[in-house]
């Protein structure tokens, strides 16, 4: 499937979920430059991988009423894809994605704002994190019981939970988490407003402005203030 996002729109009209990945499906299927909207399940509204997986490149996915993008037991890819304005982007269990070039803005749950990762070996790189929320924790990404969860590159700018971990929450993790080369600024969360960490974790050569996390080792981490052009 390809086409333009500003021309190719697939809408759920807030009544029905959209793709459905369930044969056993690689990533040689592939979505490509479409918007995916409005779609209405109790997860994957959007796109739901059970043992499948796709290549999904250059889309638009938002406004979904529940998780837009449901992974159970998949290896699908994201590229330079946008999520905005979901009740939570993406849900990861027991998968291996890779998430690479993305932007989740606005989007929120009560854990996990975009991202809520479970038993999983998700590979996060040079992605965006901006405004987006949870209740509880997490407010872009909530890491529960994966294998090793990698950050790598990215960029988490205001997101916001209401408890712990303003941007990310590792809890309960089965090997270490690590996060490199990242950047955060404006999150906020009562406890932690940048990265909690209430198991193994890690972060690397990451600038945390205004608090830098004192629950995770730390490589090369400072407390700068940057600036954002454009």
């Amino acid at each position: 499937i390809s086409g333009n996002p500003d021309q190719c729109i697939v809408d759920g009209l807030g009544e029905q979920d959209l793709f459905n990945y369930e044969s056993g499906e690689n990533i040689s299927s592939h979505i490509n430059g479409i918007t995916i909207q409005n779609g209405e399940n109790t997860v994957g509204c959007a796109i739901d991988f059970e043992n499948s997986s796709a290549l999904v490149t250059n889309c638009v996915i938002r406004g979904c009423i529940h998780t837009a993008v449901d992974m159970d037991n998949s290896n699908a890819q994201f590229r330079d894809c946008v999520f905005e304005s979901n009740n939570q982007a993406m849900n990861i269990s027991t998968s291996n994605p890779w998430i690479t070039r993305c932007v989740f803005k606005g989007n929120s749950s009560d854990y996990g704002g975009a991202m809520y990762s479970v038993g999983s070996y998700p590979l996060i790189t040079n992605c965006l994190f901006i405004d987006n929320s949870a209740t509880d924790s997490g407010g872009a990404i909530e890491v529960n019981s994966d294998v090793a969860t990698r950050v790598i590159n990215c960029t988490f700018v205001n997101n916001s939970a209401g408890i712990e971990g303003g941007a990310i929450n590792f809890k309960y993790l089965a090997d270490p988490a690590i996060v490199v080369n990242s950047l955060f600024s404006g999150n906020s969360a009562p406890d932690e407003p940048h990265v909690h960490s209430g198991s193994d974790g890690s972060a690397e050569y990451c600038i945390f402005n205004g608090s830098v996390p004192t629950g995770l080792p730390l490589i090369n981490c400072h407390d700068l203030a940057p600036d954002f052009i454009g």
